[in-house]
């Protein structure tokens, strides 16, 4: 049977908006319209909101016409898990199981952490049992007294939650669903087959490195390490003597890690009056700069792959914008310990691999919303204003040690707080 449905994406990060908006048919993606708007590095939650609103028209002209419904993406930086099962009765006179059983499990499972700092992001099924069927993959059809639901759920605190939430739908979005950064990127990069047998995520982004450890079908074990692309941007401004923005733009142009087998060839020169020289910049230099910070993440990579005692054999998947530096995968095959894969935009047929987390976040939506059917948000989203009271500002911006030092999270959590 075809399956065909159109999903709209939006990710927010420290540095840039993006959306999506694609069609999923018969297990296919194929983007419709996609557009990413950068932000300023110090971007208040008003601009975000305007940008935002830009984004929207953006893609609305793209496509021909308006979509509000949207799936947001949410950051794993913070997330918890928990498992647990639920047991419930078919009610039917027919005794077959319907996509509102399943529905109500699901709902039973997440109110069972129904807490007033806890957001339910993502809800991953492990296995169903139909009585009398043992374990299945999809009991809806399945004549049966009673389904038991396991499976994995996935948290964030509702204060990092809300503001996102609040932000989005002040542009003028519908929010249907929410999906953590890296289980978008799971549904990205990862075949059922990688996640069972076991498979590391590489998420090499703007801010930091996130690392996702998937066994079974299940998450194992996450770590972040905090060197990102603007660290790598700094670098080169710093050795260069230039200010951040014109670093960041021969980085993109000119960064090469082979330096080896690129020319020597000047991108820049200007005169330094205090020091009386002629300062010029090669692309060999900018790239030796890129690749030391490179080879030093690589080598905290190759602590963490250690201590999650992954086997030789099991696959390390580099996803996100960085994974796009050209020269990374040799550098990666010298100095990493375990088998990596880059993951490049052919893997899915996107135009364009920075859009990767907004892509792995509708596949994540249609996949379940074959079970759940209408029903999209199971989240316990209770009103904004009442969720935020329950945490006093000082505990959240100040007695949280490291879990909360990202200042683009505390600019949106204070507007929450201020308006």
């Amino acid at each position: 049977m075809d399956y065909k449905e159109i999903y709209m994406s939006i990710e927010i990060s420290e540095y840039a908006l993006k959306g999506v908006v694609a069609e999923y048919f018969n297990s296919k993606i194929n983007i419709l319209a996609a557009h990413e708007i950068v932000l300023s590095k110090d971007a208040q939650p008003a601009e975000i909101t305007d940008k935002l609103k830009d984004l929207k028209a953006e893609i609305a002209s793209k496509l021909g016409y308006p979509i509000e419904n949207t799936i947001l993406i949410v950051p794993s930086l913070y997330c918890k898990k928990f498992k647990d099962q639920v047991r419930v009765d078919i009610l039917n006179e027919n005794k077959v199981v319907t996509k509102e059983d399943v529905a109500l499990g699901i709902k039973e499972l997440t109110s069972k952490n129904d807490t007033n700092d806890d957001f339910v992001v993502n809800v991953c099924i492990d296995k169903y049992m139909a009585y009398g069927f043992g374990y299945v993959s999809n009991p809806v059809g399945l004549e049966a007294r009673n389904i038991e639901v396991e499976a994995s759920i996935y948290t964030i605190p509702s204060i990092i939650a809300y503001p996102l939430i609040k932000i989005v739908e002040a542009a003028g979005f519908n929010i249907v669903d929410v999906c953590l950064d890296i289980i978008a990127l799971q549904n990205f990069a990862l075949t059922n087959q990688a996640s069972n047998y076991g498979a590391v995520i590489v998420d090499l982004n703007s801010t930091n490195t996130k690392l996702a450890y998937f066994k079974n079908n299940t998450l194992k074990a996450t770590s972040i390490i905090e060197i990102g692309g603007k660290h790598i941007t700094k670098d080169i401004a710093l050795c260069a003597k230039i200010d951040y923005e014109k670093a960041e733009s021969f980085k993109q142009k000119y960064v090469n890690l082979d330096v080896d087998n690129i020319n020597d060839i000047i991108i820049y020169s200007s005169y330094d009056e205090v020091n009386d020289e002629q300062l010029k910049i090669t692309q060999a230099f900018i790239s030796q700069v890129a690749k030391a910070r490179i080879e030093e993440l690589v080598s905290l990579i190759n602590n963490e792959l250690i201590r999650y005692e992954i086997s030789q054999d099991e696959l390390v998947y580099f996803c996100s914008g960085g994974s796009l530096i050209n020269g990374l995968e040799k550098i990666i095959s010298k100095n990493l310990q375990f088998n990596p894969i880059i993951v490049k935009k052919e893997f899915i047929g996107a135009r364009y691999s920075g859009f990767q987390k907004c892509l792995g976040s509708i596949i994540n939506e249609a996949k379940f919303s074959r079970i759940r059917g209408e029903i999209k948000l199971y989240v316990n989203k209770i009103e904004y204003n009442e969720a935020i009271n329950l945490v006093s500002k000082n505990n959240l911006l100040y007695n949280k040690g490291d879990n909360v030092s990202d200042d683009f999270i505390k600019r949106l959590v204070s507007y929450i707080f201020n308006n």
